[in-house]
């Protein structure tokens, strides 16, 4: 029984932390639930996230610069989140390590001048 004591003790820490996040989080919920204006108007409610309108039909036609350019952030963050680990760890790596992320690199490299080529960052109306 004292063990167990021990054993919940050694935890009482994180569970006052989550108790207090989870009660933070419903308090914020609820003040702006019950603070936060509510006049709706044309503004609000339109379509200004994906920057058009909505579709009448599935057949519309539409800029697809936005989808470009979140296909590239999607590219770059995915180097970052690969460059990070190894550059903490490079120093502990083989040479061979090295060089495999270079030429990593040059990948993501040569594919951002062919989208840069192809006119992706374009932000005419005809694309």
């Amino acid at each position: 029984m004292l063990l167990g004591l021990v054993y919940f003790l050694n935890y009482l820490d994180i569970l006052i932390y989550l108790l207090t996040a989870l009660g933070l989080v419903i308090l914020l919920i609820l003040l702006t639930r019950f603070l936060s204006p509510r006049n709706f108007d044309f503004e609000k409610l339109s379509a200004y996230e994906c920057g058009f309108e909505t579709f009448i039909t599935t057949r519309t036609k539409f800029n697809i610069s936005f989808i470009s350019v979140a296909i590239l952030y999607l590219i770059f963050d995915i180097e970052i989140i690969l460059l990070i680990p190894w550059a903490l760890t490079s120093r502990f790596l083989p040479l061979f390590t090295f060089w495999v992320i270079c030429f990593f690199m040059i990948l993501i490299l040569v594919g951002f001048i062919y989208e840069w080529l192809l006119g992706a960052m374009n932000w005419d109306e005809d694309n």
